[in-house]
């Protein structure tokens, strides 16, 4: 029998990454439910055999995908991958026990095409938060906040790639990720996990409160020199989606335009002394407009 999911997991240099994702297996065989799946982890490394395949266990499987870049690995694991869902992990991240089952039982519902459940940080008791790190900087690593029940996801919640499920014939529809987004090497692209929920009906973007994943917080994104990076990068990533679908559905539009909004909002920063925040704040809508003017 086929399996009812197939669950991939892109990393970059499989080798370094095997200890944290077989926590990740031994957790998915752990799930409370009888579901049956596949594991598919896609081997982002350059000079690894594309059509090379390494079998793990009867459920599990490397497959290699050399030209680097986030949304070429979760193409590569779609293409080959069997089952009628199929869901995306982060290679840093810990299924709660009734991950399958929840997402199983939502992608039931007549309209799911996509289901996505909350990432949440563990482990961040050892971590010293600057004064400066606030929600705005968390939402650009994870949500800061979800909503209390199953339902279709409207603003301001969204779901994020680290945890994410489609139906199988929604790429038949709809296409692949978007390879001019996402993560290439050291390059902080991203967006292509939004950009692709954006090509489907939103009636069909489903929140699931039990399909719940947890990540730990590094002490490398604790710095300002990181969010710099981070949302320069992320400037250009909207702008990029902005010319393909505007944002109608976008979250986070407001930040992007000078309006009366974004001017209240600045100066409400400035007065609360949040200086850096302020700065990022002006980094992107410049980054953002530039980019879309000069269509880079």
């Amino acid at each position: 029998m086929n399996p009812k999911i197939s669950v991939i997991i892109p990393t970059i240099n499989y080798s370094n990454r095997k200890d944290a994702i077989d926590r990740i297996l031994v957790s998915l065989d752990n799930q409370k439910t009888a579901v049956p799946f596949e594991v598919i982890i896609v081997n982002n490394e350059p000079g690894s055999t594309k059509r090379e395949f390494d079998i793990v266990s009867a459920s599990t499987q490397v497959i290699h995908e050399p030209e680097a870049g986030l949304s070429r690995a979760r193409n590569a694991g779609v293409k080959v991958a069997i089952g009628n869902i199929i869901a995306f992990l982060d290679d840093d991240v810990i299924p709660a026990p009734t991950w399958l089952g929840a997402i199983v039982q939502t992608h039931k519902l007549q309209t799911a095409l996509c289901v996505g459940g909350p990432v949440t940080l563990i482990d961040s008791s050892f971590l010293r938060f600057p004064k400066w790190f606030s929600d705005y900087f968390l939402r650009f690593i994870i949500p800061p906040q979800f909503p209390k029940s199953t339902e279709v996801i409207t603003s301001p919640y969204y779901i994020v790639g680290a945890n994410m499920s489609f139906k199988r014939d929604v790429f038949a529809s709809y296409g692949f990720f978007d390879t001019n987004l996402g993560r290439v090497g050291a390059c902080l692209l991203s967006g292509e996990d939004m950009e692709f929920m954006m090509r489907i009906p939103s009636e069909g973007i489903f929140y699931e409160p039990l399909a719940g994943v947890s990540t730990k917080m590094t002490s490398l994104r604790l710095t300002r020199g990181y969010f710099v990076r981070r949302i320069f990068w992320q400037a250009i990533s909207e702008a990029r989606i902005f010319r393909k679908h505007g944002f109608d559905r976008y979250y986070d539009r407001s930040e992007l335009f000078l309006s009366p909004y974004f001017g209240n909002k600045l100066l409400a920063t400035l007065q609360h002394e949040t200086i850096f925040q302020a700065i990022c704040m002006i980094i992107r809508i410049i980054t953002f407009n530039i980019v879309s003017l000069l269509r880079l």
